[in-house]
């Protein structure tokens, strides 16, 4: 479990989207991503990280 702090609008919940393989596919990426390092394209990140939004919504 990590704990990530940050003032409002700073990019937390874009980061955890990010690692999590939530992010929109059409979003264009500049730059090297790598995570424990490993190249984005070196790992399947939905089968290592997970992402629970704060007004998860269950059905009755």
């Amino acid at each position: 479990m990590t704990l990530l702090l940050g003032p409002p609008s700073s990019g937390k919940t874009t980061l955890l989207l990010a690692l999590a393989g939530r992010l929109d596919p059409s979003l264009r990426v500049e730059g090297e991503i790598s995570y424990n390092d490993h190249k984005l394209n070196e790992f399947e990140s939905r089968m290592t990280a997970a992402y629970i939004s704060q007004n998860d919504i269950h059905a009755g």
